[in-house]
C-alpha cells in the first residue's frame, strides 16, 4: 500500500478511492461485496515472485505490477476494514492457534 500514497500517484489514487467509494455504494453498502472485489482481483492475486521481465518494465512498482511478499488473508483484510472504521471491538479479536 506505500505505493497509493506516493505523491506521483496522487492522481491514480483518487480515481481508486473514487471508484471503490462507488463500487460501495452501487452495492447497498455490501462491505463484504466490496472486500470480496478486492481480494478477487488481479493485482491482489499476483504473485510475488521476482520476474526479471516485469522488474525492467516497472522497476519502482508503480504500477504495482508485483505483488508484496506477505499478503493479507481475506480475514485480515475483513478486520484491518473494521479496524479501521471503528467497528472492531476488542472482544471480537481472536487468537487462532
Amino acid at each position: 500500500m506505500r505505493n497509493l500514497v506516493r505523491r506521483e500517484n496522487f492522481q491514480r489514487t483518487l480515481k481508486l478511492l473514487d471508484w471503490l467509494a462507488a463500487e460501495l455504494v452501487e452495492n447497498d453498502w455490501n462491505v463484504r461485496h466490496l472486500l470480496k472485489t478486492l481480494v478477487m482481483s488481479s493485482t491482489y492475486q499476483q504473485s510475488a515472485l521476482l520476474d526479471p521481465d516485469r522488474i525492467a518494465l516497472d522497476p519502482d512498482n508503480r504500477w504495482l505490477s508485483r505483488a508484496p511478499r506477505v499478503r493479507l488473508s481475506a480475514e485480515m483484510v475483513r478486520d484491518q476494514a473494521l479496524f479501521v472504521s471503528g467497528l472492531l471491538k476488542p472482544k471480537d479479536v481472536r487468537c487462532s492457534g
